[in-house]
């Protein structure tokens, strides 16, 4: 609370996105902008439990781009996601006291 004994309002002050528009904000709202469709079709994803090869999947190239080699793409992606946030909040969050500061990480699914 203030003080005035109102709440202060929550802020959102840095934003990480990962998605098969593109890896940070930037790439996703020139996609969004450019109202083009981003599925596209993944053969190996008809197989299993997907029963379709047309999805949202990151673009090409953008796994290497994460740096994701040997390890979990789910990892890569969320921590991509978290590092972007951090840096655009970074002139922010010098002057937001530990006790006001989070995170909400969320995702659909990634493979």
């Amino acid at each position: 609370m203030d003080g005035t004994g109102m709440r202060t309002p929550p802020a959102i002050v840095g934003l990480g996105i990962v998605s098969a528009a593109g890896i940070g904000a930037d790439e996703t709202l020139e996609a969004i902008r450019a109202n083009q469709p981003r599925l596209r079709d993944v053969p190996e994803y008809a197989e299993g439990p997907y029963m379709t090869s047309r999805v949202g999947a990151l673009p090409e190239g953008a796994w290497e781009r994460l740096g994701c080699e040997g390890s979990s793409r789910v990892y890569a992606a969320a921590d991509a996601a978290v590092r972007q946030a951090i840096a655009q909040a970074a002139p922010q969050l010098k002057d937001i006291p530990a006790d006001r500061i989070g995170l909400v990480l969320s995702t659909t699914k990634a493979e």
